[in-house]
């Protein structure tokens, strides 16, 4: 009986051991896990209410659209495309998508029509540019030779003058 009685005590030991010892493995995970979930949900957030997050890119596409940045509009919502697909403001951003590359599309155009017509201006302003220069510069060397002239004329009228005068 002394040796089922050391038997039972070390069964109980075991047993009281184990039960600890699991109980110890769930209050240690489950509070690991809860503490995980939390940070989990708080990074989603965070994530949600970051630079990526649906709602923001979209309001930035909106506020850029508005601003006339169409570019940047285009960015942002090709961001939300990217970054949060099956989002409610991708698929509203998606039917604002058309109305930027349609801007964008024009500015081009308007673009080429701008450099089209300065091209041609350019022609203009060239030609009369250098009407302009040649006339200045006729006017400069017309001073300049007859500067030059009077101090020749000056020259060869005292040189005359001397031969003259030796006669």
């Amino acid at each position: 009986m002394i040796e089922n009685e050391k038997v039972r005590i070390w069964v109980n030991r075991v047993f009281a051991f184990l039960i600890g010892g699991v109980l110890v493995f769930l209050v240690l995970n489950l509070s690991t896990v809860s503490s995980i979930k939390k940070q989990n949900e708080e990074l989603q957030k965070e994530l949600d209410e970051s630079q990526y997050g649906a709602r923001r890119l979209l309001d930035n596409a909106k506020a850029s659209f508005e601003g006339k940045d169409y570019a940047k509009a285009k960015e942002a919502l090709d961001a939300l495309f990217e970054k949060q697909p099956g989002s409610i403001e991708a698929v509203e951003g998606k039917s604002m998508y058309t109305d930027v590359l349609d801007k964008i599309e024009e500015e081009q155009t308007e673009q080429k029509d701008m450099d089209r017509k300065w091209e041609a201006a350019v022609a203009a302003i060239r030609e009369e540019w250098q009407k302009e220069r040649a006339a200045q510069l006729r006017l400069q060397l017309e001073q300049e030779m007859g500067d030059k002239l009077e101090k020749e004329w000056q020259r060869a009228k005292d040189e005359v003058r001397r031969e003259w005068e030796g006669r």
